[in-house]
């Protein structure tokens, strides 16, 4: 073999090495499939218009329009949503003993676009409990998780991360208690790392929204209050200026769980939740969505099953077995089923 074939020989074997070495590095840096919530891209889903199953972990995924208020330009946005994601179970274990308690999932929500994704940085130990790296997440605010990988820096703490997910999230955390994330169409969220409920929202026009504490001041000055906060039982309106200035008002409706249960429409009409019960262990009990009535008089039902153990072995969580639609129009249900 000549010297020139032989070289060609361990390039190639070298290109190998770092195709292997990078799969590995993103097959590694997957999110658990436990912890996904939201609609991701490029992510696969099944569903209606207003609810999804990801075909991934059998996770339901709720987002429903409820308000909108146009901003000028195109690009930034003040859309209000309801949400849902299928509840996780977190696993504490000591020495054989586990405690479980359920992460999300026990009550449908409402949120806004209009809200500033967040930072989170869990610490990686490894068996000396040593702290040898950071897990850095980022959250949308109708509910994706995107798992960040930290670029190479030659010298001092990483600076800029990027989504592992391709959804084109980037963050500059040099300064870690008020990162600068971008998203994947120009859009600059300045504000804190979760510890804070402010932040702004700019595009590359310098059109600004603002955020403090789920009060929003969009582009064009208009104020929009906070939504209520949930209570035990009873109900809590939220009134905001409709079209031509008029003021329009949504009533929320709350269980003795604080789950939202209804919510009443400015036309008169209304969205209702019905929840049931679980058992996660001998002692625990969760709440999962298990039916919307919907303001034409249509519904739709749920039926969870236990998912799979997660990869981390401490996480599992409730995958849909079936999903019907009726729309009450005499046709009778339509059911499909996951497994």
């Amino acid at each position: 073999m000549s010297l020139s074939s032989s070289a060609s020989v361990r390039q190639r074997l070298v290109l190998s090495l770092l195709t292997v070495l990078v799969l590995a590095l993103v097959a590694h840096a997957q999110t658990d499939p436990a912890l996904e919530t939201g609609l991701k891209p490029f992510g696969s889903f099944h569903g209606g218009d207003i609810d999804s199953v990801n075909t991934t972990n059998g996770k339901l995924e709720l987002q429903i329009p409820l308000i909108s208020f146009p901003q000028r330009g195109g690009r930034l946005h003040v859309n209000y949503y309801i949400i849902y994601s299928s509840p996780s179970i977190k696993a504490i274990c000591f020495q054989g003993d586990c405690t479980y308690s359920q992460v999300g999932g026990a009550s449908v929500g409402v949120t806004s676009d209009a809200f500033t994704p967040f930072m989170a940085a869990t610490p990686v130990v490894n068996a000396q409990h040593q702290t040898i790296g950071y897990a850095w997440t980022a959250t949308d605010p109708l509910g994706p998780v995107h798992m960040m990988g930290a670029l190479p820096v030659s010298s001092g703490p990483t600076r800029y991360l990027r989504a592992l997910d391709a959804s084109g999230w980037f963050a500059d955390i040099s300064d870690w208690n008020s990162p600068i994330l971008y998203d994947a169409t120009g859009l600059v969220y300045s504000g804190c790392n979760g510890t804070c409920g402010n932040g702004t929202i700019q595009d590359t026009n310098h059109n600004s929204i603002t955020n403090n504490y789920g009060a929003i001041v969009d582009m064009i000055g208009r104020s929009i209050p906070a939504l209520p906060t949930p209570t035990q039982g009873g109900s809590s309106t939220w009134t905001v200026h409709g079209y031509g200035g008029a003021q329009i008002t949504f009533k929320f409706w709350y269980n003795s769980n604080r789950q939202l249960t209804e919510i009443d429409l400015p036309n008169g009409t209304s969205y209702k939740f019905q929840y049931e019960s679980w058992q996660i262990d001998e002692s625990d009990t969760g709440y999962e969505l298990n039916e919307i009535d919907l303001p034409t008089g249509g519904k739709v039902t749920y039926q969870h099953a236990d998912g799979p153990v997660a990869c981390s072995g401490t996480y599992t969580y409730r995958a849909l077995s079936t999903r019907t639609a009726d729309a009450s129009d005499g046709s009778g249900g339509h059911r499909w089923t996951y497994t």
